[in-house]
């Protein structure tokens, strides 16, 4: 609804004021933070829940600073202990300052004027009276109850009422936002520098605080009220124009006039909209005026009001005269179509008010809100109630308007109906996909251009020969769809279709299956290293192929029994080959080799390592291996006590390799020649295997023994 404030001058007489909006624990402003280079109206660097608000309004010569509490209990405490005002010079002539330059503004807290300096601008300033009694009267209950637009103020607190009065008057009148502590105007400002403002409550937590940024080279311009728009009726004028959708506005003044140039305001305070429910839910602001000339032609326009009490220029005029109304709307009732080719509908309208009506429009849309367009030439005459649609859509919305003497339309409800459809939509094409890497899919396909289109039916399979699994629980109607999937399996691709459904539930044929590629995220499986060959030329190793079909490349490791680095030997590319073989003539006479394996696949995942395997190159009589004595197990002491013997003089010690649990056989300890036992700590539940490997004098490596394994 809308509040005329003037309407409330005689129920308020008490307090001396016109005016009045309940601004529940906020100024109706929007705040925006402003960069060194931009320059807008109302510029704040504020996060919405700060307890106090401030903006600023750039003048060439001055900045003046508004601000207000965000509750009332904020704001008895800033009128307790006042404000302080500090500045900082942040940016000079478009360049940043590395360290902003600050300055107090003022030498003590701003507080609200005393009673006594109210009392020389109330006759003056038709807001004083009221900001002083909110600020120092010993009572501020209204008594409001034979007002039913006003009962939400009934039930606010005395302490909200006065809050809201005062920060209200100080919108509109900038000496009494001065009066009231809410108002500052820095005459110490200097073109080509950009200012911080720090406001806060004297002596109080530094959270009671708010900032803005601006600078006096920024442009400030009011924007005139837009798309000002009025219905005019027998003996009132309905006026409806855009709500400012930067906030500027507290308030606005309406203007009435007989010749569109003399114009004078319909009341001698600011109208606004008042509204129990969020004000920034409506998009426009509303007010009735009413007429008395009802022969007279009538124009109206808006001016918005400021929190600073400045006035914008004024909106585009409207203008009418006073239209008598038609008191009956025509009543769609019925539609038929016997032979599902055209529709003829029928309504009801009095007789009696033919001869105020020019006839009859009908209109028809898709939708029942949506864009409805007439269906035929001229109007229809008055004395008609039916009429024949003889090219219907698939989906028809009608309405019948009537249009009286002065051009004036009354419109019925929208009425539905649809012929009887059993042919499905066209087969959706162009379907296509992307996938990434964490497997989220977005498909899109070529809109239907059918107009009883109802949406699409997503299907997605894991293999192409598997049967579709529906994926939208109901149709979607954008030509686009999100899916995600489990990238961590062994499947290539997943599988796509889509169809097209209309309103009547006929389908579409599937589209073509659309395969999308997986993401490679397993790894290859690992291969198999068969028995070595040993030759006089090197040392033949043979394996078989990793069951994994997007398998590239083989990577072959070796490691000497001396050293710990693994090197890579050779890289063999993959192939349909059921063995793969290479010959290393590079491996060392005499000596322990390793070997192990690494499968690649195409998105570059290697596969587990192959189990090592270890390969002695010989060329000369080998030393003879250890022979096993029954090993100790002391299942008190986890431990395993390994024993042998050993007959050959020309020894000089004793390498142990040990393998856990069927892992990688690794080389353990390297014992003295004299020494023909060890005890190794274990863990239970392993099993552990062991080889040992005579050293010659000479260093020459003999033979393995026998592989001991054992189970603790």
């Amino acid at each position: 609804m809308f509040v005329r404030l003037d309407i409330m001058y005689q129920m308020l007489h008490n307090l001396k004021f016109r005016s009045l909006l309940w601004v529940h624990s906020c100024l109706m402003l929007t705040f925006i933070l402003s960069g060194i280079n931009n320059s807008l109206l109302a510029k704040v660097a504020v996060p919405s829940e700060e307890p106090l608000i401030v903006i600023s309004r750039p003048y060439q010569d001055s900045i003046v600073l508004r601000w207000a509490p965000r509750t009332a209990n904020t704001w008895n405490l800033a009128n307790e202990h006042g404000y302080d005002i500090e500045r900082f010079v942040i940016a000079r002539n478009g360049q940043l300052l590395t360290t902003p330059e600050r300055s107090l503004l003022i030498t003590k807290p701003i507080l609200p004027a005393p009673l006594p300096l109210w009392e020389g601008i109330v006759p003056l300033d038709k807001y004083a009276a009221i900001a002083a009694q909110a600020l120092y009267g010993d009572s501020f209950t209204l008594d409001l109850s034979n007002s039913d637009a006003l009962t939400i103020v009934n039930k606010v607190k005395e302490t909200e009422q006065r809050f809201a009065f005062a920060l209200f008057c100080a919108d509109l009148s900038p000496e009494v936002a001065k009066l009231s502590a809410l108002r500052f105007t820095d005459t110490s400002v200097k073109r080509g520098e950009k200012y911080l403002y720090r406001l806060r409550i004297h002596n109080q937590a530094d959270s009671l605080r708010a900032s803005v940024v601006v600078s006096p080279d920024d442009t400030y311009q009011l924007i005139a009220p837009v798309r000002l728009q009025a219905i005019f009726k027998d003996y009132t004028v309905d006026l409806q124009w855009e709500k400012d959708q930067m906030n500027r506005y507290t308030a606005y003044q309406v203007e009435h006039s007989f010749d569109g140039k003399n114009y004078l305001s319909v009341s001698d305070v600011p109208i606004t909209t008042f509204s129990s429910s969020n004000l920034q839910e409506s998009r426009f602001e509303y007010y009735v005026d009413s007429i008395r000339e009802t022969k007279a032609m009538h124009y109206y326009r808006v001016r918005g009001i400021t929190p600073f009490g400045e006035m914008s220029e004024p909106s585009e005029f409207v203008r009418g005269a006073p239209q008598k109304q038609i008191s009956s709307a025509p009543v769609l009732y019925q539609a038929e179509s016997p032979a599902n080719t055209t529709i003829r509908m029928q309504w009801e309208f009095p007789q009696e008010e033919e001869q105020r009506i020019q006839g009859f429009i009908v209109e028809r849309a898709m939708k029942s809100k949506g864009d409805y367009l007439k269906i035929h030439s001229g109007t229809l005459n008055p004395s008609l109630r039916s009429f024949e649609d003889i090219q219907p859509l698939p989906i028809n919305y009608y309405r019948v308007s009537t249009v009286d003497l002065e051009s004036n339309m009354s419109t019925s409800a929208p009425y539905f109906y649809q012929l009887a459809d059993s042919v499905g939509p066209d087969q959706p094409v162009g379907l296509k996909a992307t996938i990434n890497e964490d497997g989220y899919v977005s498909l899109s396909w070529d809109a239907n251009t059918e107009l009883d289109l109802y949406g699409y039916q997503v299907y997605r399979s894991n293999f192409q020969s598997e049967e579709l699994v529906l994926l939208t629980e109901a149709p979607v109607f954008l030509n686009q769809f999100q899916d995600r999937v489990n990238v961590n399996t062994l499947n290539e691709a997943v599988f796509y279709s889509v169809m097209a459904v209309d309103r009547n539930q006929n389908q579409s044929k599937l589209s073509v299956l659309l395969k999308v590629p997986l993401p490679d995220k397993i790894r290859p499986q690992t291969p198999v290293f068969l028995p070595s060959d040993v030759r006089n030329e090197g040392i033949l190793l043979s394996w078989l192929p990793s069951g994994s079909t997007d398998v590239v490349r083989y990577d072959l490791y070796r490691q000497a029994y001396d050293q710990a680095e693994w090197i890579r030997i050779k890289i063999l590319p993959a192939s349909d080959d059921s063995l793969f073989t290479f010959l290393d003539t590079n491996a060392a006479l005499n000596k322990v080799t390793f070997y192990t394996l690494i499968a690649v696949d195409e998105a570059g995942l290697e596969s587990e390592a192959a189990q090592a395997i270890s390969v002695s190159r010989a060329m000369i009589q080998l030393l003879p291996p250890v022979r096993w004595v029954e090993p100790i197990k002391d299942v008190s002491l986890k431990t395993i006590k390994l024993q042998w013997l050993y007959e050959q003089e020309s020894i000089k010690q004793f390498k142990i390799y040990k393998t856990v649990n069927n892992g990688a056989e690794v080389l353990y300890r390297t014992l003295p020649a004299n020494q023909l036992s060890f005890v190794d700590k274990v863990a239970m539940g392993s099993i552990y295997q062991y080889r040992i490997l005579p050293i010659a004098g000479n260093g020459t490596p003999g033979t393995f023994c026998e592989l001991l394994e054992v189970k603790f």
